[in-house]
């Protein structure tokens, strides 16, 4: 079973390694952010060497988004379109990402490849991106976590992700306990489980089999969370798949 019999996969596009003094997009395609964290988050990233430049609402608050569709989709185009962006790192997740995704211009994204990173409720155009274009996003630290200051090894991770750093070691944990013990090789999916629900069926949703599906999520009860792993079990992703990990 596969989760589009018609979906032919585009082929694969990488964004090129930052240098130093390259332009970091930020943009907040979802949720408001905290002020505090974001202007903490620019300031991390001018830290590291960067240019930054943000969208224009990138720090505004509209209900419960940072703008409206129409501003956050602009935002978004533009942070794709300027040659002068190298990178496009997402402010926060909260909701409304999944509004944008029939609008986005793909062409342009797949003319414009740059590193794409956010997480949680930004796992809707991540995987839209990728599912359309091909371009390998990242599921990474948002400029809260950044403003906030990231664990040493996840730091390390990051830099070398996005710069032509030597990355850190392999990275697990001897305390963690397989519940199925084997190995798997495949291409590594990451994403918040509660927006890769909400793909399913649509045109944004990848080709997942022989992939390593990686699910995070937060503040969901019990149920929900079995609800959800029961709705992709009854999908046949479950089956495509060949490991699931659980951050």
């Amino acid at each position: 079973m596969t989760t589009n019999p018609k979906y032919t996969p585009p082929p694969l596009l990488k964004p090129t390694p930052l240098r130093s003094g390259d332009t970091i997009a930020v943009i907040s395609p979802a949720g408001p952010p905290d002020k505090k964290r974001f202007q903490a988050g620019l300031r991390e990233l001018r830290r590291w060497g960067y240019e930054v430049a943000t969208g224009k609402c990138a720090d505004h608050k509209h209900a419960y988004f940072s703008g409206n569709d129409d501003e956050r989709l602009e935002d978004l185009i533009w942070a794709f379109s300027d040659p002068s962006i190298k990178a496009i790192i997402c402010s926060r997740g909260g909701y409304g990402s999944g509004r944008l995704l029939s609008r986005i211009p793909y062409d342009l994204v797949t003319a414009n490849p740059k590193f794409f990173v956010g997480f949680s409720d930004v796992t809707a155009l991540s995987w839209a991106i990728f599912a359309k274009t091909g371009l390998i996003t990242f599921s990474g630290p948002t400029i809260g976590e950044i403003g906030d200051g990231l664990p040493e090894i996840a730091l390390r991770t990051f830099q070398a992700l996005i710069g032509p750093r030597e990355p850190p070691d392999p990275l697990w944990n001897e305390s963690l306990q397989p519940l199925k013990p084997g190995s798997a090789a495949g291409p590594l999916f990451p994403g918040c489980l509660s927006m890769i629900v909400t793909l399913l069926g649509t045109p944004y949703m990848p080709d997942l089999n022989g992939a390593i599906l990686l699910i995070e999520d937060v503040g969901e009860k019990p149920y929900r969370i079995d609800r959800m792993l029961t709705h992709l079990k009854n999908a046949g992703i479950l089956e495509q798949i060949s490991a699931l990990l659980v951050g």
